[in-house]
């Protein structure tokens, strides 16, 4: 059971340190869709506030997923895990659609649900 907590923790504080060293020393090579987009496009992007929302979801599922692994031990409830999965991919969900704001590029921008549904 020791394992569940250590993988937890290891994972979470990963991920809370990505988010914080791509806020920080601008790494936005790592933000998929960005990376991939020419020069023209990512004038139109507003990349100081989609590493702030990058930054953001990741401390916060780290934070999570650091919890889950240590209520999991010390609790007897056994429908956490599941609960937790749900909750990660509606946050997902909802900061991949704020992303969506901060792209002006008409056509060929990154691809986020928000393009789905403002055409």
């Amino acid at each position: 059971m020791k394992e569940e907590i250590l993988t937890g923790l290891i994972i979470g504080l990963s991920m809370i340190i990505l988010g914080l060293l791509v806020y920080r020393f601008k790494l936005d090579w790592v933000i998929s869709g960005y990376n991939t987009l020419s020069k023209d496009k990512k004038l139109n992007v507003q990349i100081d506030k989609i590493r702030l929302l990058f930054r953001n979801f990741f401390v916060i599922v780290g934070l999570i997923l650091c919890s889950n692994g240590v209520i999991s031990q010390f609790s007897e409830i056994k429908f956490v895990h599941p609960i937790v999965i749900a909750f990660i991919v509606i946050l997902f969900l909802v900061f991949n659609y704020q992303i969506g704001k901060y792209d002006k590029n008409q056509k060929g921008g990154m691809i986020t649900i928000y393009r789905l549904f403002n055409r």
